[in-house]
C-alpha cells in the first residue's frame, strides 16, 4: 500500500529539497495516517526515509542476486515490482525546473556576451566589425 501511494503521489516530480517535493511527502503521510487497517502514524521524514531505506535494500539484493552463481532468482514480488517502478520514476522524472534551468543559462551567457561587448573598447569594436564585414570602416 505504501508504495502504490508513492507511485500515485510521485513526489519526484518536483526538484529535490524544494517546497512541492516536501508538499508531496506531506500529503502522502497524510494519507497514510487515514489509513484504518494497517495503522500508520508517520510524518513526512519519515516516510521519505522509509521509501530510502527500502530502495537500499532492494538495490543490496539485486547486486547479491547477481554475484551469486548458479542460483535461478526468485519471482518478483510486489513489493520488488513497485520499488523497482519507483526507482525508474525517480531516475526518468525531469522536474520541472530544468527546463526553466536551460532557458536561464541561454539568457545569462546571452548577458554575458552583451556585457563583453558593452565593454570592450571603440577601436576593438571597429575592429570585431571590419572582421564581421557589418560595417565598411576603413581603417587609417
Amino acid at each position: 500500500m505504501y508504495c502504490r501511494e508513492v507511485l500515485f503521489t510521485n513526489p519526484f516530480q518536483f526538484k529535490k529539497s524544494s517546497t512541492g517535493r516536501t508538499e508531496a511527502w506531506k500529503s502522502l503521510a497524510d494519507t497514510l495516517n487515514k489509513c484504518d487497517t494497517p495503522m500508520f502514524n508517520v510524518d513526512s521524514r519519515a516516510v521519505r526515509d522509509h521509501l530510502g531505506n527500502l530502495i537500499k535494500k532492494y538495490k543490496k539484493q539485486m547486486r547479491a542476486e547477481e554475484r551469486a552463481s548458479g542460483i535461478a532468482p526468485d519471482e518478483p514480488s510486489e513489493l520488488d515490482q513497485l520499488i523497482e517502478q519507483i526507482i525508474e520514476l525517480e531516475e526518468t522524472t525531469v522536474p520541472e525546473d530544468s527546463q526553466r534551468q536551460v532557458k536561464e543559462k541561454a539568457d545569462k551567457a546571452k548577458a554575458e556576451d552583451v556585457r563583453l561587448t558593452a565593454m570592450e573598447r571603440l577601436s576593438q569594436t571597429k575592429k570585431r566589425d571590419f572582421r564581421e564585414g557589418d560595417v565598411d570602416v576603413k581603417p587609417k
